[in-house]
This record gives structure tokens, C-alpha cells and sequence, in this order.
């Protein structure tokens, strides 16, 4: 009796002292003493006297440490849980303050002038423009990369509601047990010390998922400060991947536009130097004449270079509007009956997808221009190795010449040679991005087109259930007509 009487004053201790915990913290935001009945300098003892009794064998000395090692565990968890309750009222208290700032960053923002990509008073170099555009889009990907980052928090965070929910009712139901556990009579030939660390381990556990559940009502009540400056702070990282977007944006229209310029004049030389050897004799017509050839085909390369950047981000856009379309349809008809009403609905936007076969003939096109590309490089690449040694490549040049003419005509084979030097490094990077760009618009249009079929499957699926759902009832329900003619005329 009087064990029984000593093991409920022990759990109403152990509960008296948590209530007061909890109340001490949500008065104070602090961390409070949790009410313990031993220390863990108690047990470091306990554990050293038992590794030294002679009177335990090897499973009862097992047994007792591993007790003993168990309440150490629990005081670790004890001040592990009221470290985050700490953390979670932290984030209460100051949270709101930084939202309010992050907002006031962003709305700065968003009322400033629109972003320059330049000096008013400066004309920048293609130099200059290549270079700034590259800092430019390093700063956009890393402000792209916070903004995933933090849509990954919230994400996370939005969901702590309802873990957090299980996790509170898991706590509060071992704690219920453990109440329970204490309030029976321990053992009546049981060793004293076995008995003493059997009821320590049970206390600290108490107490830890005392904290624990102080921890998780901290967190709960911290979740909308976090939402909100989560979300302020996506909101932010926006605000500034337009600006950064508009910037680059700017920069890629003035490096197109620098780098067609550049194509233009190299073609014009060209011609000039057409001209001028077009009277030295059929050798170095024509070398000029595939100089000329060779300018050209930089300007086939440059000019699309714009026009395939845009068709990419098109391409991107659809593809996210496709996948968000699936989405979304998927999770209404996830939660929402099947009706007539959404038959009509479903097909109007499987109608609205973009044409597979469309999308399969220009990936194949698509890749067909690669591989074109890639065979052209390879000769621009080969011969770029030919001609890297000027003076021998104008002596195997001038090798065609009449022995009269090549000392007259040095200097032309030097122009030349150098001319087809200059347009061959040119047609390298620029077919570089060439590639890089088509490469870019074959990635976006198949997921395209990965995504025009996952969604079609899913519409088909789902308006085959609906029509099976119309047609168990009788003729002339609401919307059921006009969705079966419209199924027979969609095929």
C-alpha cells in the first residue's frame, strides 16, 4: 500500500512540476528547471559503482547500466526539447519584425526604377556586355537557387501542422502510459537498485515528453510568424529574379545585337576581299571566295542565335503551365465526386494540349540540326588546327602562286590567312552557343512533350471514368448527353 501511495506522489510531483514548466514558459519565453528526482552526475556514479560490483553478474550489470544509460538519454532529450521550445517562442518574438522588414525591402523594391543594364554615358564593348552578362545570370541562378531553397521550407513547414498533431498525440499517449507504469507497485523481490533505476528511467522519460510536447506546442503556435515571413521572403526573391531577369534580358538583346553586327562586318570584309584578290589569279579568288562562304555561314549561326533563346523560354513556360494544369486537375478530382459537369470540362482541356505529333517532328528535326552542326564543327575544327600556324599555312597558300607573284603578294596571303583565322574562331564560339541553344530547345520541347503525354493519359483515364459514371444514369441527365456527342466527336 504504502509503495502504491509513494508511486502516484511521485507521478503528481512529476505532473505538478511539468504544468508548472509549461506555465513558467509561457509566461516567460524561457527555459525552466524540469523537476527531476535524479541528476545526471547521480547516474555517472551509479554507472561506475555498478561496473565495479562484484555481486552482479554479467546480465544484471548489463540490465542496470542500460537503465542507468537510458535516464542519461532522457535528461539529453530534456534539455534538447526545451532548447527548441527556446528556439520556436525566439522565433515568435522576432519573426513578425522581419517580415515586417523583408516587406519593406520588397515594396522598395518594387517602386524602384526599373533596372539598367549599362551606363547612360557609355557605349560597352561586346567585351564588356559578355562579361556583365555572365555576372548577371551567376546572380540570377543563385537568387533562383534561395528562392527553391525557401519554397522547400514552406513547403516543409506547411506540413509540420498536421506531423506536429501526431506527434502531440504519440507524446501525450506514451506519457499516459508511463503514468500509469508509475503508479503501480514496483516488484516486491526485485533488487532495490534495479527498482530505483527502473522508476529513474521512467521519471526522465516522463519529463522528456513533457518537454517534448511544451516543444511541440511552442512550435505550433510559431507556424503562421514562419509562414508569413517564409512567404514574405519568397515574395522578395521574386521582386528581385524579375529585376536580375530584366537586366539579363537586356544584356542577351545587346550581345545578339553585337554579335550579328560583328557577323556583318566580318561578310562585308569578306566581300572587300573578294574584290581585291578576284584579280590576283583563281588560287586566291578563291581562298577568298571561301572566306566568304565561311562568313556567311556566320551569319546563318548568329542571326538565329535570339530567336531559339525565345523559343526555349516559350517552350519553358509551356511546360510549367502543362505540368500546374496537371496538378491541379489531379488533386480536384482527388477530393471532389465524379459529376457530368466535369466531363465537358476535362475535354476541353485535352483538346487545348499541344499536338504530339507536332512536338515528335520537331524533335526529330531538331536533332537532325544538331547533328548537322556537329559535323560542320568538326571540319570548322579541323581546319581552325591548319591554318593556326600563319606563315606556314600563307607558304602552302602561296605554294598555288606563280613564283613571280609571291613575294609581290605577301602581304595579301598574311590578310588572307588571318581573315580566315579571325572568321573561323568566330564561327567556333558562335556555333558553340548555337549548339548550346538548340541543345537547350530540344530539352524544353521534350519536356514538353513528357508532359503533354502524362497529362493526356491522365484526361483519357479520368474521361473514361466519367463516362461510365453518365452512362449508369438514364438518358438526359444534366450534361450527360452533351458529353457523350462530344466523346463521339472527339473520337
Amino acid at each position: 500500500m504504502q509503495a502504491a501511495i509513494h508511486s502516484f506522489l511521485i507521478v503528481l510531483v512529476l505532473w505538478l512540476g511539468a504544468l508548472a514548466l509549461d506555465r513558467a514558459a509561457a509566461q516567460t519565453g524561457g527555459r525552466g528547471a524540469p523537476p527531476l528526482l535524479v541528476t545526471a552526475d547521480v547516474l555517472q556514479a551509479k554507472i561506475s559503482e555498478a561496473e565495479g560490483n562484484p555481486e552482479l553478474d554479467a546480465k544484471g550489470r548489463a540490465g542496470l547500466i542500460a537503465l542507468y544509460h537510458d535516464a542519461l538519454s532522457n535528461l539529453k532529450k530534456i534539455d534538447a526539447h526545451t532548447a527548441r521550445t527556446d528556439t520556436f517562442a525566439e522565433t515568435m518574438r522576432t519573426a513578425p519584425q522581419e517580415t515586417d522588414l523583408v516587406r519593406q525591402r520588397t515594396a522598395a523594391l518594387k517602386s524602384a526604377d526599373p533596372p539598367s543594364a549599362r551606363p547612360d554615358d557609355a557605349e560597352p564593348t561586346g567585351v564588356q556586355i559578355a562579361r556583365d552578362l555572365k555576372r548577371e545570370e551567376a546572380d540570377l541562378a543563385a537568387v533562383q537557387a534561395l528562392r527553391a531553397d525557401i519554397e522547400r521550407q514552406l513547403a516543409y513547414q506547411e506540413n509540420r501542422l498536421t506531423a506536429i498533431r501526431q506527434d502531440l498525440a504519440t507524446a501525450q499517449e506514451q506519457q499516459r502510459a508511463i503514468a500509469a507504469a508509475l503508479q503501480s507497485a514496483p516488484a516486491a523481490d526485485g533488487p532495490e537498485m534495479l527498482t530505483e533505476a527502473r522508476r529513474w528511467s521512467a521519471e526522465t522519460r516522463y519529463v522528456a515528453l513533457s518537454t517534448l510536447i511544451q516543444a511541440l506546442d511552442q512550435e505550433l503556435l510559431s507556424l503562421p510568424m514562419k509562414w508569413d515571413l517564409l512567404g514574405a521572403t519568397r515574395d522578395e526573391k521574386t521582386v528581385k529574379i524579375d529585376r536580375i531577369g530584366q537586366r539579363v534580358g537586356t544584356l542577351k538583346a545587346l550581345n545578339s545585337a553585337w554579335r550579328v553586327e560583328q557577323a556583318r562586318k566580318a561578310e562585308r570584309a569578306a566581300e572587300r576581299m573578294l574584290q581585291t584578290a578576284a584579280g590576283l589569279g583563281p588560287t586566291l579568288a578563291a581562298f577568298a571566295e571561301q572566306n566568304l562562304v565561311l562568313a556567311r555561314d556566320l551569319n546563318a549561326v548568329t542571326r538565329p542565335l535570339a530567336t531559339l533563346e525565345k523559343e526555349q523560354a516559350l517552350a519553358v513556360q509551356l511546360g510549367e503551365r502543362i505540368r500546374a494544369n496537371h496538378r491541379r486537375e489531379q488533386a480536384a478530382t482527388e477530393i471532389s465526386a465524379l459529376s457530368a459537369g466535369l466531363g465537358p470540362l476535362l475535354l476541353a482541356h485535352r483538346q487545348a494540349l499541344p499536338d504530339l505529333k507536332v512536338y515528335e517532328r520537331k524533335a526529330r528535326e531538331l536533332a537532325q540540326r544538331i547533328a548537322e552542326v556537329n559535323v560542320r564543327r568538326l571540319r570548322y575544327l579541323d581546319e581552325a588546327a591548319r591554318v593556326a600556324n600563319g606563315p606556314a599555312a600563307a607558304a602552302e597558300l602561296a605554294a598555288g602562286l606563280p613564283p613571280e607573284q609571291t613575294d609581290s603578294l605577301h602581304e595579301t596571303l598574311q590578310a588572307l590567312i588571318g581573315q580566315r583565322q579571325a572568321l573561323l574562331s568566330q564561327q567556333l564560339e558562335t556555333e558553340a552557343m548555337y549548339l548550346e541553344r538548340l541543345r537547350k530547345l530540344r530539352a524544353a520541347e521534350g519536356e514538353v512533350l513528357e508532359a503533354t503525354r502524362s497529362y493526356d493519359s491522365f484526361l483519357e483515364k479520368h474521361l473514361k471514368d466519367v463516362v461510365v459514371f453518365v452512362l449508369d444514369f438514364p438518358s438526359g441527365t444534366a450534361g450527360g448527353d452533351d458529353l457523350c456527342d462530344l466523346l463521339v466527336v472527339d473520337g
